[in-house]
């Protein structure tokens, strides 16, 4: 296989999604010629290290690195031998006939471009210790000679028996179950079993969740270790003494009733930071990280695609999507030499009673020498979770945790709400101390405010007319006031709308509060029909989103769209 450039690739969506997230194709019935789709992407030469250092538009986000579940496809990349144990197909119209018929393949759907190849390079090393069926990609682009009448995705896994295909990701009701890699690996082994496909390899390091234990030997000492302490009393103050200062940017960030808030605004460069220097880094055994936090609706959702905390850029992340928190772990590796390294875990807090607008605390502590991570929920235990092997040999290479924010700027996520008493400490605490740290700081009290905005129904109204006008400012005000951003009139959506007349500054409003660009009248999206009125500026806008990582993050995780077919008439 030719050597992919070295591309950090999401589509997730991990995050997505590459990743079994609903595209505009989901469902579709691949049986005519016709059947084929026309999704592009873009190049990207953005690495991971070089990302802060360019210049970035509000709004857009080319590839720095992977998120969530696209997350997820980038997931996969670590711990490859030199050949993979089963052989390797690129799929084509012209060369189904002869690689289908007689074999299993376990096939990945993807695009033809570096981000496309980069993708798919990365699932068939997530395979690879796979000994039986063959591992295939095919170009989504070029898939109408599949028949099944199972739904099928850019990023789905499919496994093709015979010609038929079988099983699909896409099957799968609740993308947090396959993603990661072990997520992915447990799914094609069960699914192979499942149809008596006879396989080896895909073994797993171990159960993911066990019950709660003990912990590390010792008592209550929540001051021994504590690196730094957070109280927000009015002010940034740090409260042991070792002037680990927490840097803010305004107006995203601000103390606001003795809290840090932020308002989920993400514009590419605003942060919340606390930075360790030695000798303030956590140890080698571990850390753990405490705080209250309190997050607001967003978009009529408890949580929406929200990771509100995150650790050294994404080696731990804490996240939030209609009100399941979940947990994800990265390692990586800067390879000199072919594919970077990853190593991705995703673990749902299921167990976790979380609601939007009130407080509660989470503390999460890794237990690096015990391959253990333990985590309390409003003074309660939840289950612990498993570090693989993979991810810790990954995370000793990348060097110190030093980084702790409030922002996870690869998928587009701020933190929309207010976090309180936030500490960090050098080592793994024990099972009386996760506890403690509930009993000592927790806040409590609902913080629902009653709401005077207008009708929903009514904002979305003003927003498709304020589209259809080209009235940016009535457009975002409709936003910022709870209008749904993808609301539509005879199947016109605001970005539709804006595309069709040109409305240029609509367009980008409309990008920066995060529009599905995928959403399809008459089988043309936003972007098609701003390039056969000749608007090709507003055209490239829209693929340059469509490109991002934060736009498949996103789309991943939304429901499939009505098609209509309509002319564009004013709504009403």
């Amino acid at each position: 296989m030719t050597e992919v450039p070295k591309r950090h690739f999401r589509a997730v969506n991990l995050g997505l999604n590459y990743d079994s997230g609903p595209w505009s194709n989901r469902g579709r019935k691949n049986d005519s010629p016709d059947a084929d789709l026309n999704v592009q992407c873009l190049s990207s030469d953005l690495s991971r290290d070089s990302m802060d250092s360019i210049e970035k538009k509000p709004g857009f986000r080319r590839f720095p690195s992977f998120q969530i579940q696209a997350i997820t496809l980038i997931l996969l990349a670590g711990f490859v031998p030199a050949k993979l144990a089963a052989a390797e197909y690129e799929i084509t119209p012209s060369n189904y006939q002869q690689v289908l018929p007689n074999r299993t393949i376990v096939a990945y759907m993807g695009l033809n471009c570096d981000m496309g190849s980069y993708a798919a390079s990365l699932f068939k090393q997530s395979m690879y210790d796979l000994k039986g069926p063959d591992l295939g990609t095919i170009n989504i682009n070029q898939s109408s000679f599949l028949r099944s009448e199972l739904p099928i995705d850019l990023g789905s896994i499919i496994i093709i028996k015979n010609g038929e295909v079988i099983a699909s990701s896409e099957e799968v009701k609740n993308w947090l179950d396959i993603a990661g890699y072990t997520g992915k690996r447990r799914w094609v082994s069960s699914t192979l079993q499942k149809h008596g496909i006879t396989f080896s390899g895909l073994t797993l390091d171990g159960p993911d969740r066990m019950q709660p234990d003990a912990g590390p030997a010792g008592g209550v000492d929540l001051i021994s270790g504590l690196l730094a302490l957070y109280r927000f009393n009015g002010d940034l103050k740090e409260e042991t003494g070792k002037n680990i200062h927490l840097r803010i940017d305004s107006p995203v960030f601000q103390i606001m009733d003795d809290a840090l808030h932020g308002n989920g605004e993400y514009d590419m460069k605003s942060n919340a930071t606390a930075y360790l220097h030695k000798p303030n880094l956590p140890g080698k055994k571990g850390f753990t990280v405490a705080f209250n936090f309190r997050l607001e609706p967003h978009e009529g959702k408890p949580c929406l695609n929200e990771a509100f905390f995150s650790v050294d850029g994404g080696r731990m992340d804490l996240a939030c999507h209609d009100g399941t928190l979940w947990l994800k772990l990265e390692g990586y590796e800067d390879m000199t030499i072919g594919d970077d390294r990853y190593w991705i875990d995703i673990y749902t807090l299921d167990q976790a009673k979380f609601r939007s607008n009130q407080w509660h605390t989470i503390v999460v502590s890794l237990d690096l020498s015990a391959r253990r991570g333990r985590i309390a929920f409003d003074g309660k235990r939840l289950r612990d979770f498993r570090l693989d092997r993979n991810y810790l040999e990954l995370t000793q290479k990348s060097g110190d945790y030093d980084t702790f924010k409030f922002t996870q700027f690869r998928t587009g996520s701020v933190l929309k709400g207010f976090v309180d008493d936030f500490a960090i400490w050098n080592r793994p605490l024990t099972g009386q101390e996760l506890l403690a740290y509930h009993r000592q700081y927790a806040r409590s009290g609902n913080t629902t405010v009653v709401d005077n905005k207008p009708d929903r129904e009514e904002l979305n109204l003003a927003l498709l007319k304020a589209a259809y006008k080209g009235d940016a400012t009535a457009v975002s005000n409709a936003l910022d006031q709870g209008a749904q951003v993808d609301v539509n009139f005879q199947g016109w959506t605001s970005l539709m709308y804006a595309a069709h007349f040109g409305h240029a500054d609509v367009v980008e409003v409309l990008i920066e509060k995060g529009a599905d660009a995928l959403i399809e009248l008459n089988g043309n999206h936003a972007g098609h029909i701003a390039s056969n009125q000749g608007h090709t500026q507003i055209a490239q806008m829209i693929e340059d989103y469509m490109n991002t990582e934060r736009f498949y993050f996103e789309r991943s995780l939304k429901e499939p769209t009505v098609r209509h077919r309509s002319i564009p008439k004013a709504p009403r």
